[in-house]
């Protein structure tokens, strides 16, 4: 599945780059390999990349070029509008590849980064079979793992395989890199966020008393570590007692009245959207 991944990767990445369309990959073998040194730790079906508001259509139209076609659950006005995305996928025969293309980088109900346009800006160059391809830089990289585990918690979905990538990350950090890392952050208004997927990854891994994991503590501090636990790993437990989503969202809002208002109207709207427009038979 992930040498698939790679090969499908490396197509994505001729045709946008013929397109002269800025872009970047995110998550992936790619990532595996820059975390644990190895592209094959765990599976990975879906090719994951990240554009410009302004190059969204572009890119689109581009992986038309190479047999790509929106996926029809996906082609709404709340997943175009509000997540800022779109599934595209290609049938090749015995098996079929899947792009997640991404102008957005969190979905209503969290705080968003305020400049994503930024992780294009800040991309590395890897080397993959044999070419460079551009990947998300080292900061940029554990912030969507923290992004992802927010999203998860939302959901209500299991996200230990993110909690994972965190410490991997982390790990690599003197304290220097972790308050360069907190102050980027914050830039984008994503510094509680950043702590609390730092203190999921404390709890499941282990904490190690670092800068970042005593700021972490305070993040959902009404919830013991026993049950944010549960959440990461086995959220579906009856036993859990699971704060509304308003709470979480206030907390990583920073508890600012203003940017609370903001996201949570921006979340009630996409809600009357999918209401709307997730409807059996609507476009």
């Amino acid at each position: 599945m992930n040498a698939s991944c790679i090969m499908d990767s490396m197509a994505v990445h001729d045709v946008l780059r013929a397109s002269e369309i800025d872009f970047v990959f995110l998550k992936g073998p790619f990532q595996q390999q820059l975390l644990y040194d190895d592209h094959f730790m765990k599976p990975s079906g879906d090719v994951d990349i990240l554009v410009s508001p302004l190059g969204f259509f572009r890119a689109r139209d581009a992986l038309r070029q190479i047999g790509y076609e929106v996926s029809g659950k996906s082609n709404s006005v709340w997943w175009v509008r509000f997540l800022g995305e779109q599934h595209m996928t290609r049938d090749d025969g015995p098996r079929s590849s899947t792009v997640d293309l991404h102008y957005r980088l969190q979905q209503p109900g969290s705080p968003s980064p305020r400049d994503a346009d930024g992780f294009l800006r800040r991309k590395r160059q890897v080397e993959i079979a044999g070419a460079t391809v551009p990947f998300t830089s080292v900061a940029d990289t554990l912030l969507l793992s923290c992004i992802s585990v927010a999203k998860a918690l939302f959901n209500r979905e299991p996200c230990a395989g993110y909690v994972c990538d965190i410490g991997a990350s982390a790990a690599r950090l003197d304290e220097g890199d972790q308050q360069r890392l907190l102050d980027a952050a914050t830039v984008q208004g994503l510094d509680d966020t950043l702590l609390l997927g730092l203190r999921a990854a404390d709890v499941l891994l282990g904490g190690a008393g670092t800068l970042l994991s005593q700021r972490a503590t305070r993040i959902l501090s009404r919830i013991g570590n026993e049950d944010l636990l549960s959440m990461v790993i086995a959220p579906w437990l009856p036993s859990l007692r699971w704060p509304q989503r308003r709470t979480v969202l206030w907390e990583l809002c920073g508890r600012a009245p203003v940017r609370y208002l903001a996201e949570a109207g921006w979340a009630a709207s996409a809600d009357i959207s999918r209401r709307i427009f997730e409807r059996p038979g609507s476009r």
